[in-house]
């Protein structure tokens, strides 16, 4: 028989790692299992799915066999982990076979479980990352960038759109009719990333990041919690137009625009009131700008709603409608002044800051 004992608090911000990526289902042979490597005094903990594999490494507090791996289901070990209030865990393995998912191990805290093991055959390796050239990142400002620019990517798409753009200091996301440009500096070449990889990211209190060529993957090396963690990340969609992005933006720089700005508590507050008069998903309101007068209006089957609100700015009369959730994220990326600028022959909205960009599309009303 095999064992191990480990640390339970260790081992709880291991599995928060993994648990947002891993199947909760017992449908997948892959994704729904974790895999413990144990190699003397140290375990190595894997979970993976379809666009990354984790890896942490922590120490074990006792061993009596030199190594050996098993592969179990995910749902169950976090069931039994998180519910546990006891300061270590102790594992017993035994089987015919573990390699192949003859046998189980025995889990022993507050109380006493047992899981069938799963064959190991079909488990892939965990890529080799370590030959990468990795460069430090600040791993909080770059996630809390990415977490904004995720609202801005079409998720349900598999083109490039899909994916957050890093690279050639910029972070890029944009489903065509609306987007975030970020200004960053990435200390590493170009990359595409999905959103789903997030919540793992999240949790890291430090980390170094590379490409890797073989195979093509985001390396990230990080702490969490004195833990060790390594995670390989799939990039996404070579074909990314950012030199065409980069060029749109230079050309909307060039073009004719008309500025303005309002106060943005009293747009905010104005357009909520207009909420219940259209449907969010596909709803527009009317902008209708002249004589230091912003005239916002809606209609929706008999129902009309209108508001006027004072800006600020010499610009010639202009009217535009734009989408209700575009206004909603006019709102969100602006402080207390909304700095509205169109570009009529792009038919865009930005709004400019500092460190990004924000643009949407409009429809100019004639």
């Amino acid at each position: 028989m095999k064992s191990f004992i480990i640390n339970i608090q260790q081992l709880k911000k291991a599995l928060a790692l993994l648990s947002p990526i891993i199947e909760k289902a017992d449908i997948h042979a892959i994704s729904d299992s974790i895999l413990l490597s144990i190699d003397k005094n140290q375990i190595e903990i894997i979970g993976r799915n379809n666009e990354i594999c984790i890896k942490a490494i922590l120490p074990i507090i006792n061993s009596n066999n030199n190594s050996f791996m098993i592969l179990v289901n995910a749902k169950t070990l976090l069931h039994i982990v998180f519910t546990s209030t006891v300061e270590s865990l102790i594992f017993e393995i035994s089987g015919k076979n573990i390699e192949e998912g003859e046998g189980h191990v025995v889990i022993m805290g507050n109380s006493k479980s047992s899981l069938p093991l799963k064959s190991l055959r079909s488990y892939p390796e965990f890529p080799d990352i370590t030959t990468g050239i990795y460069a430090d990142i600040d791993i909080e400002e770059f996630v809390t960038i990415l977490n904004r620019a995720s609202s801005y990517v079409e998720k349900d798409s598999i083109a490039y759109n899909s994916g957050i753009c890093c690279g050639n200091g910029l972070i890029v996301a944009t489903d065509r009719l609306h987007g975030l440009f970020w200004k960053y500096k990435i200390p590493i070449g170009l990359f595409v990333i999905s959103p789903s990889i997030l919540k793992p990211l999240k949790l890291l209190e430090s980390a170094k990041i590379s490409l890797i060529d073989s195979p093509a993957v985001l390396g990230i090396v990080g702490k969490i919690g004195g833990i060790m963690v390594l995670l390989s990340i799939s990039t996404l969609h070579d074909e990314y137009p950012l030199d065409r992005t980069k060029a749109a933006i230079k050309l909307w720089s060039e073009s004719k625009t008309y500025r303005f700005s309002v106060n943005r508590d009293i747009l905010q507050d104005a357009i909520i009131r207009m909420k219940g008069f259209i449907q969010e998903s596909t709803g527009f309101i009317e902008a209708h700008i002249s004589n230091e007068i912003m005239t916002l209006r809606t209609v929706f089957q008999q129902y009309e709603s209108e508001e006027k609100l004072e800006y600020y700015g010499e610009t010639p009369p202009i009217a535009f409608r734009m989408n209700f959730k575009y206004w909603m994220e006019v709102i969100k990326e602006s402080s207390d002044i909304v700095n509205l600028i169109i570009i009529p022959q792009y038919h865009i909205l930005n709004i400019r800051n500092e460190n990004y960009l924000y643009s949407a599309a409009i429809q100019l009303i004639e």
